[in-house]
């Protein structure tokens, strides 16, 4: 009786509840285990929605199994290879444009000009000997000296091929001749440059030409203004030059009476020659808050009158990563001005000038001492000039990397100009040389440059010429308008966005296995049901049945009781 309890007992605990293998030896289980895997597979893929899969599970002869099957490879290999290229071409980051009419208010835009001659005559002696001689020098002479040969490979223009190095250029193997200047207009203009930025501010604004010498008359949208509205910045090559503010200047109506206008006194009989060989100013319609790259992107103005009409183009580019524009909305807070392609690489020019060279460039338009303070200007050494010229040229070559790029957002304005000669001299003696004579400055200058009072010319009929002739080709009227208050905006957009990205996958998956997105379902249940058997194998490799422990206690007549109890105790 003890053994039946015991055995009965025993039989218990040990018995297997689960897929009814309870009774069935380890390599029964496991293979059973593995045909109710194949069950559910097999249902699985005569079920499925993927095309093939269930002609090979279903078909009864070999050839018509093996058929289907090199059918879905080769469907397979053709759906791979389609995703490869839907991929290809998403990752390109493809770009088209698109381009409508806008309206509304048009915000004016920066207008910066500058005299083309830099020093007055009447100040030339208050600058150095060395500008006194670039501004003075005759062509021939400046032809003759502009020689290459004179640039010799010394010890010490070692350094600088050195450097070079650094930044992953070669520059021994470069031919230095051929990047040195020896058009003697570019050399002048570079010696000027260099001996502009030894001066210091309030020395460039004493010896230039000053707004309240030259600004006559000035009107926007129909209103009088003054040299209040001008803010005055430096041009290593031009000297004085000066900006429009424009923060609160609006257009809403189109055309030349609601614009800016400018009357402006050139004041040539300041000029200094041979440097400045012509009359007029140099002009340039940039963003607001912008750097007026007065030099690169500026537009000569001569004497006379001068209608500019503008139209706005608004441009916005795509962001990354789609897109590689760049925003850079700390360049204010930094540098003073908004981000700009230009900008960038000049204040990277001017780093790269500094590490290599060991000084700051003086042929770049902005300030260098406003990016890199405590340095010297290039020109001490006798390789300066050398120096800054092939990184310059480097840079422009793209032999040294600036990361810069077109800002996100930007405006661009297309000119219309139109000039005439102005005025006639009968407007020039009573309406030009009276309005010069308001100012009582000005009144005295003209009897210093005549010889003739400001009654002589308002009173007088028989002044001879020679006392208008210093006024002639002197004058520049200035008109800045937008043609139509309507402008263009042009934005990029993807060509393949993720959405098209998405639709062809689905395209390609259809066509190729006809699956669908609920086809991810099945592959989702039959991952799951290998994990299950997996799991299960793994269980029972680590679990001893207690069937069999059972067995071998009931085969001890010697401790039926012992065990009885032990169980009974459980």
């Amino acid at each position: 009786m003890d053994e039946e309890n015991t055995n009965v007992k025993a039989g218990t605990t040990g018995t297997d509840k689960t897929n009814g293998t309870s009774d069935l030896p380890k390599e029964d289980v496991a293979t059973h285990d593995k045909k109710r895997l194949k069950e559910v597979l097999v249902d699985i893929a005569m079920s499925t929605s993927v095309h093939g899969i269930a002609n090979i599970v279903s078909a009864t002869k070999t050839y018509t199994r093996l058929l289907w099957l090199i059918l879905l490879l080769l469907a397979m290999v053709g759906y791979v290879f389609q995703l490869s290229q839907i991929h290809n071409t998403f990752s390109t980051a493809q770009k088209s444009t698109t381009m409508d009419i806008r309206f509304g208010v048009q915000d004016f835009p920066g207008v910066t000009f500058c005299n083309l001659n830099p020093i007055k005559k009447s100040a030339l002696e208050e600058t150095s000997v060395a500008m006194r001689h670039s501004l003075t020098a005759s062509d021939t002479y400046l032809r003759e000296s502009a020689n290459p040969a004179e640039y010799e490979l010394e010890p010490s223009f070692l350094v600088f091929l050195e450097n070079f190095k650094k930044h992953g250029f070669n520059a021994e193997e470069w031919d230095m001749g051929i990047h040195l200047p020896t058009d003697p207009y570019y050399v002048r203009d570079v010696q000027i440059k260099s001996e502009m930025r030894k001066m210091n501010r309030s020395m460039i604004e004493r010896t230039g030409h000053n707004i309240e010498d030259i600004l006559l008359h000035c009107a926007f949208n129909g209103i009088i203004c003054n040299s209040s509205l001008f803010t005055p910045i430096s041009s290593n090559r031009y000297g004085n030059c000066y900006t429009l503010k424009t923060e609160e200047l609006v257009t809403t109506v189109p055309g030349s009476p609601y614009g800016l206008s400018l009357i402006l006194d050139l004041e040539t009989y300041e000029y200094v020659s041979p440097s400045s060989s012509g009359n007029g100013m140099k002009l340039v319609i940039h963003e607001p808050g912008s750097y007026p790259f007065v030099e690169e992107h500026g537009v000569n103005v001569g004497p006379g009158r001068t209608s500019i009409g503008l139209n706005r183009i608004e441009i916005q580019r795509l962001t990354p990563p789609d897109g590689n524009c760049e925003y850079n909305n700390n360049y204010v807070d930094r540098y003073g001005m908004e981000y700009s392609k230009m900008a960038c690489e000049q204040i990277c020019q001017i780093g790269l000038t500094e590490d290599i060279c060991g000084c700051l460039p003086t042929i770049s338009s902005i300030d260098p001492s406003n990016i890199i303070s405590n340095s010297r200007f290039c020109g001490e050494d006798e390789n300066d000039f050398l120096c800054e010229v092939v990184v310059r040229e480097a840079q422009m070559e793209g032999r040294v990397y600036c990361s810069c790029t077109n800002p996100c957002m930007e405006n661009v304005y297309t000119k219309t100009i139109s000039s005439h000669s102005w005025p006639r001299q009968e407007y020039l003696i009573h309406q030009i040389i009276p309005l010069i004579c308001e100012d009582t400055e000005r009144a005295q200058k003209v009897i210093n440059i005549t010889g003739y009072t400001c009654d002589d010319f308002v009173l007088r009929d028989d002044l001879p010429e020679e006392a208008v002739r210093p006024f002639e080709d002197n004058f520049v009227k200035l008109e800045v308008y937008f043609e139509d208050v309507n402008y263009e905006h042009i934005e990029e957009v993807d060509a393949y966005d993720v959405y098209q990205y998405l639709s062809d996958i689905g395209g390609a998956t259809g066509l190729f296995v006809g699956a669908s997105v609920l086809s991810l379902v099945e592959v989702v249940q039959i991952i799951v049901e290998v994990i299950k058997y997996a799991v299960n194998r793994l269980t029972k490799q680590k679990v001893v049945p207690i069937s069999q422990e059972a067995g071998e206690v009931s085969l001890s007549p010697n401790k039926c009781k012992n065990t009885d109890i032990d169980i009974d105790r459980d």
